[in-house]
């Protein structure tokens, strides 16, 4: 029983992260329009999501201000401000540079063979330039230092207090 409580706990978190990462493409690329409502059920539709994890979803992109919930309104897609936006791309950079540096000394064998996957992956955004692509595996190598570096788990692990 508590093997069963532990894998639907880990599901649901697996599903609430697919979700983020899912909604989250859709607005850096632009698919969800800035200024744009929606409503819960049409983003559930549309990314194939059931509530709860769309919603745990919705909180963590409203606290990095990408939408604003709007009580028995819905969600707007946030108007990114480009001062602020290259703010923010500067710190993502700044903080993923310090998590790589700390990763690539701790890592595992597997944790650096994923890096260099990682990689050859950008080599071949870098050779055919493709926004969509290039998002991917963007947020698939912040998704890999986020979960695989210890900098990164304690800042996370403080972010929640």
């Amino acid at each position: 029983m508590d093997t069963t409580v532990t894998s639907l706990s880990q599901a649901r978190c697996s599903l609430t992260t697919l979700a983020y990462e899912k909604l989250e493409e859709l607005i850096v690329t632009l698919k969800l329009k800035p200024g744009s409502t929606h409503n819960e059920n049409n983003l559930q539709q549309l990314i194939g999501i059931g509530r709860t994890p769309v919603r745990e979803a919705l909180q963590r992109l409203s606290r990095e201000g990408l939408v604003e919930i709007l009580p028995r309104k819905g969600i707007k897609i946030t108007e990114v401000e480009y001062e602020g936006g290259f703010l923010r791309v500067e710190l993502a950079r700044t903080l993923l540079t310090l998590m790589a540096r700390t990763g690539a000394v701790r890592a595992t064998s597997e944790q650096k063979q994923a890096f260099s996957d990682i990689a050859i992956a950008y080599d071949k955004v870098a050779q055919t330039p493709d926004l969509g692509f290039l998002w991917v595996k963007t947020a698939g190598f912040a998704t890999f230092i986020l979960r695989n570096t210890p900098t990164s788990q304690s800042l996370l692990a403080s972010g929640q207090n």
